[in-house]
């Protein structure tokens, strides 16, 4: 009898519990309901803000407006105003996915320890909005805006809102320059480069894309213009993400060593039919590193700008190769093999002449009135290059010489001396002045390319 009275006793309190459970259900359900809304349920003005202010990780970063962005603890701190456009962006129409009402607990919601909280205010207002957990199933994320709800909205304010004081940074703008009418850099070696399109009775170059000119003692040395193209490259390229200072003392210039830059560089370009030009500095550091090395840093100044930039290795090595052999061309010919109308050879003593003739815009080639294929001679002319610039005196034996007469008026013809300077090199004479070293398997190249023309 006792043990059936227990055992009804137990019953009854599993029912309990059951009626207990169904409650809380009911009433959960009863009392937080989901619904799918494509309605908008924030807009603030982004021009009626007065203040910004958010705090991600117990980190606080508030602005506030007056004549402009400022920071709130440096009023010194270029604050980019269009980031912070982009962030208000975010509730100028934000838009719900879904809306959860009569919401109990918004650490369901990930609310009640927010990930972000943003204070907005205008004259008006003020507006707190707390983002919550990103919900993987949904792809979005939970916000509250302080009306009792909880929304998922469509477009996650944590991906602007994440992150750091220098993302408000108002860096130097750096123009991508398709073309310029001078370079100038002061450095190692001073250089100024100077623009002048090309007319087909130049007498300074052969080549119809040479445009960049640096002079050179009496003889203005035409450029390569891919090369400086890739030098310009580079400025419009460069990562400015790395700074190391806002606002530039004489101290810090000093420090990072701007004071005496090893490169100062002056760029003159058009854009929208003004002239315009970027000017900038590179300051080098050297400390032993943690093997005992002495490591070089490299920074950047742009103009008179008060922020200094870290620059990686790589873009360093990129603008300091700013010297006048960094801009030439490498080719020992750089003209069109098309514009060769005869070439004069002499070769193991012996003299030898290719003529040509241009019929239907193509030009064939002779030799002791045969005609020849100057393929092979003319990649071996084109495979000829610098390996290393120099003005040294040629005292060695002639390997091979050439004269190519061009269809040019204002350079008929281009005389090459290549003279060995040992089993590895020859030196390079261009209408009597040296140029450089070449490789000496690539002269005797050519030379095979010519006797199987001419023997």
């Amino acid at each position: 009898m006792k043990r059936a009275k227990r055992l009804y006793i137990l019953v009854g309190i599993l029912v309990v519990l059951a009626l207990a459970v169904v409650g809380s259900v009911k009433y959960q359900a009863h009392n937080e309901e989901i619904a799918a809304t494509n309605e908008t349920i924030l807009t603030i003005n982004p021009d009626d803000v007065t203040s910004l202010s958010w705090t991600v990780d117990d980190t606080t970063l508030a602005l506030y407006k007056d004549d402009g962005w400022q920071y709130d603890e440096d009023a010194a701190f270029p604050v980019d105003a269009d980031k912070v456009e982009s962030l208000l962006s975010y509730f100028d129409g934000l838009t719900a996915a879904f809306e959860i009402t009569d919401v109990e607990n918004e650490a369901d919601y990930g609310l009640d320890a927010p990930s972000c909280t943003i204070e907005i205010a205008t004259d008006d207002d003020t507006y707190t909005i707390k983002l919550g957990d990103y919900s993987t199933m949904d792809s979005q994320r939970y916000v509250s805006i302080g009306d009792g709800n909880v929304y998922l909205v469509d477009t996650d304010p944590m991906e602007g809102y994440d992150c750091s004081l220098g993302d408000l940074l108002a860096r130097d703008d750096v123009p991508t320059i398709s073309e310029a009418s001078s370079l100038s850099f002061i450095g190692d070696e001073d250089v100024s480069i100077t623009y002048e399109a090309y007319s087909d009775d130049s007498t300074d170059t052969y080549n119809s894309e040479d445009v960049y000119f640096v002079q050179e003692d009496d003889d203005k040395l035409p450029l390569d213009t891919a090369r400086v193209q890739s030098y310009l490259n580079v400025i419009a390229e460069l990562s400015l993400d790395d700074y190391v200072t806002y606002k530039a003392t004489d101290d810090d210039l000093a420090t990072y060593g701007l004071d005496d830059p090893v490169l100062s560089a002056e760029i003159s370009y058009s854009e929208d039919d003004e002239t315009k030009t970027f000017a900038y500095s590179i300051g080098q550091t050297t400390a032993e590193n943690d093997d005992g090395e002495e490591e070089t840093t490299s920074y950047l100044r742009i103009g008179d700008s008060s922020i200094i930039y870290k620059l990686s290795a790589d873009s360093a090595d990129a603008l300091l190769a700013a010297g006048a052999d960094d801009f030439r061309h490498q080719e020992i010919f750089s003209g069109d093999f098309a514009d060769v109308t005869e070439i004069q050879a002499s070769v193991d003593g012996e003299n030898y002449t290719l003529t040509s003739e241009e019929a239907d815009d193509a030009r064939t080639f002779s030799y002791d009135d045969e005609e020849i294929d100057t393929s092979d001679l003319q990649s071996a002319l084109e495979a000829l290059s610098v390996t290393e610039f120099t003005d040294e005196d040629a005292s060695g034996e002639e390997e091979l010489a050439l004269t190519l007469r061009l269809d040019k008026e204002g350079v008929p013809e281009v005389t090459m001396t290549f003279y060995r300077i040992d089993g590895e090199s020859c030196l390079a004479v261009i209408d009597g002045k040296t140029v450089g070293h070449v490789s000496r398997a690539a002269v005797i190249d050519l030379a095979e390319a010519l006797r199987a023309i001419v023997l």
